[in-house]
C-alpha cells in the first residue's frame, strides 16, 4: 500500500503527533491498517483499501468533538478536501453533494455521481462523511463502484405510474404511537391510525411494479390468539430448579437484571460486568431483564447440555406460547403468532446443517387491532426443549387499555388524503446485488417535504415523516 496515502490519513487523526503513530497491517487482511498510538499501544484509526483506493477510513478518538461546533459550509469544505485528497480526479469531478443530515452527535455528508442523459442521482454511488461538531471527520466510506445505467427504451408518464401504484395500494388498521422523533408534530401518545402497507417499492419506467414480495419479503399473516388456561412459572419456563442460585443482580436505565447458574461467579470465572450486559451470552447462566413494573424485556439462556433426540415444531411451539400466555396476557392484551418456517439452523460444518431453535414471533393485539413495532421473539432450543431467549418490544408494556377505537374516516376517505399528497418522481434505483442501476418511479411528497406514513382514523390528520434534519441538494 502506498505509504504516503497511509501517511496523509494520519494527518486526519486528532489529538495525536502523527510521528508517535504507527501503521500496521490488520490481521488476517493485507488491505486493512490499523493505526496505533505508540505510547498507549491502542488502535485509534482504521482503513480499508481494495482495487479502487480507500474504500473507507474510521477514527475511534473523540476528546476534541466537543469542541465548536463549526458552521456547514466548514464542515462540507473538509469533506470536499478529503475527497480531492485521496480520490483521482475522474472520479471526484463526477461527485455533487446530495445531501447534509443532521444525526445530533455528527453531521453526515453524502455526495453521490449523477447520470449524464437525465442528470438524475444516482444513490449509493459516491462518498459518506460523518464528521463532529468540531470538523474531525470520524468515518468516510466510499460506494464507488464503475457505475453501470440501463437506460430505458421507453418510459411511461408519472401520471400513469401513480394510477398503477395507487391500484395496489393497500391501508391497514393499527395502533400507532404519535412519535416525536419521527412525525411532524408527533405528541408520543398512542392513536388508531391506517397505516401505508409497505407493500410497493416503486414502479418501472417500463410500467413494471416492483413489490416487496419480489425482494423475498412475504406479507404478515398470522396463525391465531395464543391461548392456555393454565400456564405455568416464568422460572420453571426459563429451566430455573432448585439448584439454580441468583449470582448476580442489578438495577440501571435498562431495568432490573438478574443472572441465575448453578455455578459460583468464581466457577464460571466472570466479572460483573460481563453479568451485567444482557446481550453477553455466557455458558451455563440464564439472564432476565425486567422493566420497572416487573414486566419480562429480555432473556438469554446458554445451555450446554445436549440431548441426542429433536424436538418437534409442535412441542417448541407449546412452550413458547406457555411463555407468552404466562408473561405478557395479564393486561387482557392479546398475542397473535406471526406464520412462518419456525426453524433456525446452526451450520457447525460448511455444507452441513443441523437444527439449532426454533424461533417463534408473536405480536401484541389490542382490542382485535394490531399495534405497531409491538413484537416478541422467542427461540426453543431444538435439542433440550428449554427456552433460550426472548426479545421483547418496549410498546408491549405500554398501557392502551383506555383507547378509544373509534373509526370516524372509512379507510377510502383516508387513501384519498393520501393520494392527493402523492407524486410519483423519477429516480434511479439501484440493484445491490448486481450494482446496476435501472430507471424508476419512487412516491413522493413535494407539498409536505416528508412522507405520509399513516392517515388518523378519527380526526383524518396525515402523519408526515419529519425530514427537518436532512438538507438536500439538486
Amino acid at each position: 500500500m502506498n505509504k504516503t496515502v497511509l501517511d496523509k490519513l494520519k494527518t486526519y487523526i486528532y489529538g495525536f503527533d502523527v510521528l508517535e503513530i504507527d501503521v500496521f497491517p490488520a490481521e488476517g487482511d493485507p488491505n486493512s491498517f490499523d493505526f496505533i498510538d505508540r505510547e498507549e499501544d491502542e488502535v485509534i484509526a482504521s482503513a480499508n483499501f481494495d482495487e479502487e483506493g480507500l474504500a473507507n477510513f474510521s477514527t475511534y478518538n473523540d476528546e476534541e468533538s466537543q469542541a465548536g461546533p463549526l458552521k456547514r459550509d466548514i464542515l462540507i469544505n473538509k469533506a470536499y478536501t478529503f475527497i480531492d485528497e485521496f480520490y483521482p480526479r475522474d472520479f471526484s469531478e463526477t461527485l455533487c453533494l446530495s445531501a447534509l443530515i443532521d444525526m445530533d452527535e455528527f453531521t453526515m455528508i453524502v455526495f453521490n455521481q449523477k447520470d449524464k442523459k437525465f442528470g438524475l442521482e444516482l444513490p449509493n454511488s459516491g462518498i459518506s462523511f460523518s464528521i463532529m461538531p468540531n470538523g474531525m471527520i470520524s468515518h468516510v466510506e466510499r460506494d464507488y463502484h464503475k457505475v453501470e445505467v440501463i437506460y430505458p427504451k421507453s418510459c411511461i408518464t408519472a401520471e400513469k405510474a401513480k394510477n398503477i401504484f395507487l391500484k395496489e395500494l393497500r391501508l391497514v388498521p393499527v395502533i400507532a404511537k404519535y412519535d416525536k422523533g419521527t412525525y411532524v408534530n408527533g405528541d408520543n401518545r398512542y392513536y388508531f391510525v391506517y397505516e401505508i402497507e409497505d407493500y410497493v417499492m416503486e414502479v418501472g419506467a417500463d410500467g413494471k411494479l416492483q413489490t416487496i414480495e419480489m425482494f423475498g419479503v412475504e406479507r404478515q399473516q398470522y396463525a391465531g390468539e395464543v391461548y392456555l388456561s393454565d400456564p405455568a412459572d416464568l422460572y420453571t419456563l426459563a429451566g430455573l430448579t432448585e439448584d439454580h442460585m441468583k449470582i448476580y443482580e442489578s438495577k440501571t436505565k435498562k431495568g432490573r437484571i438478574e443472572v441465575w447458574s448453578k455455578k459460583s461467579k468464581q466457577e464460571l470465572a466472570v466479572e460483573n460486568a460481563e453479568l451485567a450486559e444482557i446481550q453477553l451470552a455466557i455458558p451455563d447462566t440464564v439472564k432476565l431483564l425486567f422493566n420497572q413494573d416487573g414486566g419480562l424485556l429480555r432473556l438469554l439462556s446458554e445451555d450446554n447440555n445436549s440431548h441426542a433426540t429433536v424436538i418437534t415444531a409442535e412441542q417448541a411451539l407449546k412452550k413458547a406460547n406457555e411463555v407468552i400466555s404466562e408473561e405478557y396476557t395479564k393486561k387482557k392484551s392479546t398475542f397473535q403468532l406471526l406464520q412462518g418456517d419456525a426453524e433456525l439452523h446452526h451450520y457447525a460444518n460448511e455444507g452441513q446443517s443441523e437444527i439449532y431453535a426454533y424461533r417463534f414471533c408473536y405480536h401484541r393485539f389490542e382490542q382485535g387491532i394490531k399495534v405497531q413495532n409491538a413484537e416478541i421473539a422467542i427461540e426453543i432450543c431444538a435439542k433440550t426443549g428449554s427456552l433460550l431467549r426472548v426479545e421483547t418490544d418496549q410498546v408491549i408494556f405500554a398501557d392502551l387499555s383506555m383507547l378509544n377505537i373509534q373509526q370516524s374516516i372509512t379507510m377510502e376517505e383516508a387513501a384519498e388524503t393520501y393520494k392527493k399528497g402523492l407524486s410519483m418522481e423519477l429516480s434511479w434505483v439501484k440493484d445491490l446485488e448486481n450494482g446496476m442501476y435501472s430507471l424508476a418511479f419512487v412516491p413522493s411528497f413535494p407539498q409536505t417535504k416528508g412522507h405520509i406514513r399513516c392517515i388518523n382514523a378519527t380526526s383524518g390528520e396525515p402523519w408526515i415523516i419529519d425530514t427537518s434534519c436532512m438538507e438536500e441538494f439538486e
